[in-house]
């Protein structure tokens, strides 16, 4: 499935897979995950990414996270935190900016230049926004029932 959005006048082309219900936009994440259940919302926060994205000067590691950063501020106001799967689909969403980017420009983007991306997005997002980002006890931990809480109870612990 491509999606079609203008980047500094110039299109720049989303490719993602569907499978039929979902749209797959984890290529670069380094491990499985969930899908991104909604095509207007994928689209939506993507278009929003883009245009931050313009915004900077593409080519340092803090202009590519810029985006994920500013998607991840929006969502807070929203919802009041965010849950690692949603920071995760924005990382997501980002390397998949930067794939179409790099294809608009003639160049190449690597798995892993994507898996690089993706774990220092990570990485950096987690410290950020600590206070913020929840998370399900049990895949942090490795024990106990499945049950959203602040990363910060559970980093200590890690």
């Amino acid at each position: 499935m491509n999606f079609s959005f203008t980047f500094k006048g110039s299109p720049l082309i989303i490719s993602v897979p569907n499978t039929g219900t979902a749209i797959s936009s984890n290529e670069y994440r380094p491990y499985p995950c969930l899908a991104f259940p909604d095509e207007a919302d994928f689209r939506n926060d993507t278009e929003y990414m883009v245009k931050a994205f313009e915004q900077t000067q593409m080519n340092r590691n803090e202009d590519y996270i810029y985006p994920i950063v500013a998607m991840c501020q929006k969502h807070i106001q929203q919802y009041g935190r965010i849950v690692d799967n949603d920071l995760f689909i924005y990382i997501d969403q980002m390397t998949l900016i930067l794939k179409a980017f790099h294809a608009l420009q003639g160049r190449s983007y690597s798995l892993a230049d994507g898996q690089k991306l993706w774990n220092l997005s990570k990485t950096t997002l987690f410290s950020v926004f600590e206070a913020h980002v929840w998370v399900d006890k049990r895949h942090y931990l490795g024990f106990g029932a499945n049950e959203l809480v602040p990363l910060n109870t559970v980093v200590s612990k890690l």
